[in-house]
């Protein structure tokens, strides 16, 4: 197996159960993650990507879900004539199958875990780990997430559900004084300031996300989710790649004002990028609402927000703190998270 890294990674497995799979995606880090995650060697999760694109599946669909109902009892083998448990590669790959073509349990699995565990009743609902119904992108949230406000803002508001594609990628680009940085000698006031200086954003908004001194270590999570929730609508809508945009900060809203400016001979400033991003993320939230989203489908489900004892978890408890702030700043209302009067009149949003 010979990986090549960047956008265009490209791995071909001579060798083995998984012999000419060739896969061409971005980030070698998302394959160990997959590994991880199903604890299954780094190319069956290669091979397990590959039959998902053939499939048209999510690579972190309800599979987890059926793995953690079996390992707990809820179901057997003779449910899905399978042995589930985390590592087996080739059940996991059959069940790929069953639930690609809807055979046996593979029917209901389809259906994703949250109707999987309705149905089911009882005991399967403690492990439906889902928001907004859709999969989230761990199996522990509550250790990968601790102390993490900006990820678990991001996701809980995320207009589809629990995917970690509305802006959650960009907190790597503040830990501090990268590797990078440390080796060439420089000091972290000199980083501090270049990184100021560099970033594509208002100059009053980088007091609001870093503070005064700012402090690149620790921005404020509530505005970063915000502003990454408005330029990924942004780019989103352009076209343009997650990996220059929000992941490295590369391609700001001043990039992108010069880019449609060009392409559509229409003068674009930074600003009306930004409103448009945030423009198209309350169009989103008007339409969840308009579906019956509410508060309540912003927080995570009981599997996470709930000790054994039934008393709400402290992870959960924060996360509740900070959506406030969230829909304080976002100009939504605190009980269903509907964008308010005023916000759909600055934005110029008719209902």
């Amino acid at each position: 197996m010979e990986p090549l890294y960047g956008c265009n990674l490209q791995t071909n497995i001579s060798e083995g159960p998984y012999q000419g799979t060739d896969v061409t995606c971005a980030g070698l880090t998302l394959y160990s993650g997959l590994a991880d995650w199903y604890k299954v060697s780094l190319p069956a999760a290669y091979y397990l990507r590959e039959l998902c694109q053939r499939y048209g599946m999510d690579i972190l669909g309800p599979y987890s879900y059926a793995i953690n109902l079996y390992e707990n009892g809820i179901i057997t083998s003779a449910d899905v004539d399978l042995k589930l448990e985390s590592g087996n590669e080739e059940a996991l790959m059959r069940l790929l199958d069953l639930v690609a073509h809807r055979r046996g349990f593979g029917d209901l699995l389809a259906e994703g875990s949250s109707k999987t565990g309705e149905t089911l009743g009882g005991e399967a609902s403690r492990y439906v780990q889902t928001v907004k119904g859709l999969e989230l992108i761990s199996r522990d949230p509550q250790t990968r997430l601790a102390g993490n406000l900006y990820t678990t803002l991001s996701i809980l508001t995320n207009p589809r559900g629990g995917d970690d594609l509305k802006g959650t990628h960009a907190v790597s680009n503040y830990p501090g004084v990268p590797l990078w940085a440390q080796k060439l000698g420089i000091s972290r006031d000199d980083y501090t300031r270049w990184l100021i200086n560099w970033l594509d954003m208002p100059e009053d908004f980088k007091v609001k996300l870093f503070g005064d001194p700012p402090n690149i270590s620790r921005p404020d999570p509530v505005h970063m989710t915000i502003w990454y929730n408005n330029l990924t609508s942004a780019y989103n809508s352009l076209g343009l790649c997650m990996f220059a945009s929000s992941a490295a900060d590369a391609l700001g809203p001043t990039s992108m004002a010069m880019l449609h400016s060009a392409a559509t001979g229409c003068a674009t400033t930074a600003e009306d990028i930004m409103l448009t991003g945030e423009r198209v993320f309350n169009l989103m939230r008007l339409y969840d609402t308009r579906e019956g989203v509410n508060r309540a489908d912003d927080l995570w489900p009981d599997s996470i927000s709930k000790e054994v004892s039934g008393e709400v978890s402290a992870f959960a408890a924060d996360s509740e703190v900070g959506l406030d702030r969230y829909y304080r700043l976002r100009g939504w209302d605190l009980q269903t998270g509907r964008p308010e009067a005023q916000t759909l009149d600055r934005l110029g949003i008719s209902v």
